[in-house]
């Protein structure tokens, strides 16, 4: 896409998320479509100044618009691609192998924010309480039975929450959901909004309170607390780079750990989860009256 075929992008959405504002501007409908499915909760309809504006040339969109390429990718850094920062009239080639949506790499998004593998979920008194695991460990799935099985909880995210730099404040980042169900033993994914997947969706961030490993083992099952030393090491396996440096990061990391409890659901199938999962409410509840009573 030449700069003259800028004109082109005439289809327009804002997405308000992680405090910025981003204007996406693509060329074809059916991509800008899969990005509003993307940001289904976090589409602004009152347009406003944007903080980056990111134009598109691809005919769909595709899942490394929002996720980082294979690190033994070896390809062009999304052709078709573009961003224009605000005042700026030049209009540049995006230049990252990390995603453009949220533009983690440019202002005001950069050295703002740590990820990590997990889901999160809010509570009423404003509690985060995260889901940390790798892939495949039932994040989206923890998410989804306590959010479902209780007007007291509402989704912050399913797949990778966003830490404020150096503290326990998850930003809300709602995002198409991938959800597995069991069907005929077989476990399988399929694609939903955010909005459909979840009985409530959170606007406002939130502070952590406690955090879960997800673990499948062959032997014990069931929720065991851990030390904090033990958390940290469990934590940083499951660091994701979101803009700050490998030393802020790790240094967020070692706040949480320390700062906040957490415990192992150790858990052998899919059934034992889900299980596991209707006893955590009841969990949370009996440890926070522990802590008032002591």
């Amino acid at each position: 896409m030449g700069t003259t075929d800028f004109a082109d992008c005439k289809y327009i959405i804002q997405v308000k998320i992680l405090g910025g504002l981003i204007e996406v501007r693509c060329k074809h409908k059916e991509c800008l479509d899969g990005i509003m499915d993307f940001f289904s909760t976090s589409i602004s309809y009152n347009f406003a100044v944007p903080d980056i504006i990111i134009y598109c040339d691809w005919e769909q969109s595709d899942r490394y618009l929002y996720r980082t390429s294979p690190l033994d990718y070896r390809g062009p850094i999304l052709e078709g691609v573009f961003y224009q920062l605000p005042g700026d009239r030049q209009v540049e080639q995006w230049d990252s192998y990390d995603p453009p949506l949220p533009p983690f790499v440019k202002e005001p998004f950069a050295n703002m924010f740590v990820g990590l593998h997990a889901a999160a979920v809010k509570d009423r008194q404003n509690n985060a309480i995260l889901f940390i695991g790798p892939k495949g460990s039932g994040k989206t799935t923890s998410a989804l039975q306590i959010v479902n099985n209780s007007d007291s909880y509402e989704l912050l995210t399913d797949e990778t929450v966003f830490l404020r730099r150096r503290s326990l404040l998850v930003e809300p980042f709602p995002r198409l959901v991938l959800p597995r169900t069991a069907i005929d033993g077989e476990v399988t994914k399929f694609a939903m909004t955010a909005r459909e997947a979840f009985r409530q969706v959170a606007r406002q961030s939130a502070m952590i309170n406690h955090g879960f490993f997800l673990k499948r083992v062959s032997g014990h099952i069931g929720i065991s607390g851990i030390s904090s030393d033990e958390a940290y090491r469990n934590i940083v396996e499951h660091y994701q780079y979101a803009g700050s440096s490998f030393k802020e990061s790790m240094i967020t990391l070692s706040v949480v750990a320390r700062e906040v409890a957490f415990s192992r659901i150790s858990y052998s199938n899919y059934e034992q989860l889900l299980a596991i999962l209707k006893s955590v409410p009841e969990y949370l509840n009996n440890r926070r009256i522990m802590k008032i009573t002591n």
